[in-house]
């Protein structure tokens, strides 16, 4: 299975639990939200987890692509399946509280292939599944700590 965690240190955790106006679980589930939304965003500007540019299509599936009325910009969304199957859940186990960001595990509707393993060979080629350290920070400082400030009042 293709996947990636957000993990919160336990420290955080139970400085968070402390509060009981403080949906941990709720704000752990808009993380994963949060996570997909900008692994979405990235992919539509043709940007890989790095910064960079996607690298170009090859010529014969970018002459594919235009046969079929498809943008040639790689954007990894010829159905767009591949991307809407991106799921999320939270976990609390022994490894903690964390934030689980994966696929749906079936078959890709115009392919033998499943859809973590066509993510998985993209991924390769264009890095996209996963999160910058800024792209995280952000994300963490929004959904975490920011309404844990509120909720203190500082």
């Amino acid at each position: 299975m293709v996947e990636f965690e957000i993990v919160t240190k336990n420290l955080i955790k139970k400085e968070l639990l402390r509060l009981k106006e403080f949906d941990f679980e709720k704000q752990l589930a808009l993380v994963g939200f949060a996570t997909i939304k900008v692994i979405n965003e990235r992919v539509g500007k043709s940007k890989s987890v790095e910064g960079g540019r996607f690298k170009k299509y090859t010529k014969e599936y970018t002459d594919f692509k235009k046969s079929k009325g498809r943008k040639t910009i790689p954007d990894l969304t010829f159905s767009g399946e591949m991307l809407n199957a991106l799921q999320t859940e939270v976990k609390n186990d022994s490894r903690g509280s964390r934030v689980v960001v994966d696929f749906e595990d079936r078959r890709h509707r115009n392919s033998t292939s499943s859809i973590p393993d066509i993510a998985r060979a993209n991924d390769k080629i264009r890095p996209f599944f996963s999160l910058s350290d800024s792209e995280s920070d952000e994300i963490i400082e929004d959904l975490l700590f920011e309404p844990y400030r509120r909720v203190l009042g500082k």
